[in-house]
């Protein structure tokens, strides 16, 4: 992976940030996209050692916009896609957001 421009969608989660960092440390060009949300946060990242989180280039947006995932899928040349809404109960009640985002969202980042 060494100088390689990797793209991890769903970068803030448990399974993505243990990704992240395994990426930077084989020496790959690391851009976490983080879903957009008010304050900036970062998941699971903040967990990071300091030195390998500087090395990340964070953005933040949506992978239901197509136009956003099209920018950063042509500036990446290996996408680990990992981002998805996972709440399950929550799903029953809008399911709708839930096919919006794990399946136009994938459909996007394809």
């Amino acid at each position: 992976m060494k100088g390689r421009r990797a793209l991890v969608t769903g970068a803030g989660g448990f399974i993505g940030s243990h990704l992240v960092e395994a990426l930077v440390e084989a020496g790959a060009d690391v851009t976490a996209l983080l879903h957009y949300n008010a304050d900036a946060a970062i998941g699971n990242l903040r967990l990071l050692p300091p030195d390998v989180l500087a090395r990340v280039q964070l953005v933040h947006g949506d992978i239901n916009d197509a136009d956003f995932v099209r920018r950063l899928v042509a500036k990446s040349e290996v996408i680990f896609h990992l981002g998805a809404l996972i709440a399950i109960p929550h799903s029953y009640s809008a399911p709708r957001s839930y096919v919006q985002t794990n399946v136009g969202g994938t459909l996007n980042v394809l």
